[in-house]
């Protein structure tokens, strides 16, 4: 497909192309970057000034369209606008993949089929393929040059995750960028299918890439890679602190007036008082970005009533009628009140899925004895008593109510990687791998059993923050958890030692690879091997291949700084100290509003505090009340090795 740069419709006047908004271009969506290559074909005809009016209304519905949209990412789920798609954009792609305009594939005109159906519907019938396709919660842009594609393709995999991506390119070889570490290689495995190229990513957790399509396609290359058989060793499991938990109070279903979009503003309408419709009159803006309607339903003489008035007007509700209801919101005039309950109890089932201290339930219809109210989103609300402490919480429907909550737990152990054009298995299993032209070739791997790094654990602190300046922990823990202050509600940076004889994991050191992996941090870790500094480790997974630190040493010295959130350190300065500080403001809807009334004196003089606390912010963001974040190297630490082949891509 040919590329204009930047997209065009027709100036119904001139009839000279005119450039397009960029919100239009925004639009394409799953269609990718797609512009009116042959829109002059439309101006030589008799109708043209008919078909641009068309079009510059229809353009109209897609800068709506534009705002509708929940982002600008095109996503490979199919998510329809609450504004239809521009049929002028739709009008706009179908040219440019080079279809007749007279007439679609099923004989239909072209104005006829783009004013009948909806998005999706029309670009099927179009005959457009979709510019990206590939599992749900795959999120990508498109962008283009003079010399190359660029897409952008990214989810939120909470772990390794192995994944097709198809994209609307032939010809060329896809590349892998990897902007995190600055890496350019090709991908490793793809293949050409019905007009499409269809890339296999390999995804660390919230993984993301840029593809790359600029060069052609020329060599042999892995057209698939699929583990026939994995017997994945388990990892140790982290011990966990027992847990108390009761449930209080829970409910589900529609809460307030029950209607969408809409607060029930009954309180506000007395008969014979002119009142404003408006977001301060009606106590609050239930739909913003929307526009709103007071709708009032009342009966006098006898006679049932309905007004509607509209936003920014008033209204007076007569003398003598007597009120059934108001609502101030985005008004269906198809809406009536519901006649059974909206509300269940659900506090005995949900007490019933505590087990040992714990609960992971989604928020749902099968809680309750039915659905509250149909084709309306509901909440649950629960109170309940997690370790002595009382919390309410309120949930939308389909989200998960789980506690305690962030239950620390590593991620699952690493099953295979790829070295450069070399495949290498952490995991005992066998692979089939596919070159182009070629019959496929099944690999088998046994690769050393892991090795945990056990304690004891030295570990430094820095001076000037209560903590020791050396400790020893016998087997890892938390810091939060640690019974001396200082180390409890340390912040900063700690430094871990140990030496590992070689003799404690001579099948891991003789493996192709080894691996450190460190399992969970909070938060940050830089990791030195006998004297090889490595990059920083900033999120998960924490694994670094140390291969060449460790071939042929006789030990394995480990130095491991790790550097928490400063969280800890305020929530400790408030339950240790008194305050040194005037504050401002008070809690509102749950959230600390807290400001600084005046910067400290000792603070502008550069002094100390004079209460004893070693933090200032001029805005509160934690208090004693909060929970200490989990920090510190929690692990487990391993080491492990892997078994390295070759695969038959040329």
């Amino acid at each position: 497909m040919r590329h204009l740069n930047p997209p065009k419709l027709i100036n119904s006047e001139t009839s000279k192309l005119l450039v397009v908004d960029a919100a239009a271009h925004l639009l394409l969506g799953g269609l990718g970057v797609l512009v009116v290559e042959h829109a002059l074909l439309l101006a030589a005809r008799a109708a043209a000034l008919l078909a641009a009016l068309l079009l510059a209304l229809l353009l109209l519905g897609a800068l709506a369209s534009l705002f509708a949209r929940e982002d600008a990412f095109g996503e490979c789920t199919a998510r329809e606008p609450a504004v239809d798609f521009s049929r002028a954009v739709l009008a706009a792609a179908y040219l440019d993949a080079g279809r007749p305009v007279e007439k679609a594939h099923d004989g239909r005109s072209l104005v006829s089929l783009l004013s009948t159906r909806s998005a999706a519907e029309a670009i099927v019938a179009l005959g457009v393929a979709p510019d990206f396709t590939s599992d749900d919660g795959v999120v990508w842009i498109h962008r283009r040059d003079k010399s190359a594609d660029w897409y952008f393709v990214a989810r939120d995999n909470a772990e390794d995750k192995s994944f097709e991506a198809s994209f609307r390119q032939t010809g060329r070889t896809p590349e892998i960028w990897n902007a995190e570490t600055g890496a350019i290689s090709d991908a490793k495995v793809w293949r050409e299918e019905k007009g499409r190229t269809i890339v296999t990513l390999d995804f660390k957790p919230s993984g993301s890439a840029f593809v790359v399509f600029r060069r052609p396609a020329t060599n042999r290359h892995l057209v698939s890679a699929k583990p026939l058989e994995v017997n994945c060793r388990p990892d140790p499991v982290l011990a966990e602190k027992p847990h108390t938990l009761v449930i209080k109070k829970a409910e589900y279903g529609v809460f307030g007036c029950g209607r969408p979009d809409c607060n029930s503003v009954a309180e506000r309408i007395k008969p014979g008082v002119k009142v404003g419709v408006n977001n301060g009159a009606m106590g609050g803006d239930p739909a913003f970005g929307s526009i709103k309607q007071l709708e009032v339903r009342y009966t006098l003489d006898g006679k049932a009533k309905r007004d509607v008035a509209s936003e920014g007007s008033h209204y007076t509700l007569p003398k003598n009628a007597k009120l059934s209801g108001a609502w101030y919101g985005v008004i269906d005039p198809e809406w009536n009140p519901p006649t059974e309950p909206t509300v269940f109890d659900i506090t005995e089932k949900l007490a019933s899925l505590v087990k040992d201290g714990k609960i992971n339930v989604v928020a749902e219809n099968a809680l309750a004895p039915r659905d509250p109210l149909f084709k309306t989103v509901k909440q649950m609300r629960v109170t309940y008593v997690l370790d002595g402490k009382e919390t309410t919480a309120t949930l939308r429907e389909h989200e998960r109510f789980s506690q305690p909550d962030g239950k620390i737990a590593p991620l699952p152990p690493p099953v295979w990687d790829w070295l450069g054009d070399s495949f290498v298995a952490w995991q005992p299993m066998k692979m089939e791998f596919a070159a182009q032209n070629a019959a496929p070739c099944i690999k088998a791997f046994n690769p050393p059993a892991a090795v945990r790094v056990a304690g004891p654990w030295k570990i430094a602190f820095p001076a000037g923050w209560d903590a020791p300046a050396e400790a020893t922990f016998d087997e890892l823990i938390q810091w939060n958890e640690h019974s001396n202050d200082g180390i409890k509600y340390f912040s900063g940076t700690a430094t871990y030692t140990k030496s590992i004889p070689a003799s404690a994991a001579p099948g891991v050191l003789a493996a192709d690879r080894v691996m450190l992996d460190l399992g969970v941090v909070k938060d940050f870790a830089e990791v030195t091997v006998n004297g090889k500094k490595y990059p920083v480790l900033w999120k998960e997974p924490f694994r670094l291949d140390v291969t060449d630190a460790v071939k042929g040493a006789k030990t394995i010295d480990l130095e491991i700084k790790v550097t928490n959130l400063w969280a800890n350190r305020i929530i400790g300065d408030d339950r240790l100290y008194p305050e040194d500080c005037v504050w401002n403001g008070v809690p509102r809807r749950g959230t600390k509003e807290f400001g600084v009334r005046e910067i400290p004196q000792w603070v502008k003089e550069g002094k100390p505090s004079p209460t004893g606390r070693h933090t200032f912010t001029t805005w509160k963001h934690w208090s004693k009340e909060d929970e200490l974040l989990p920090s510190g190297l929690i692990g487990p630490v391993m080491l492990r090795g892997g078994s390295v082949a070759a695969v038959p891509a040329k």
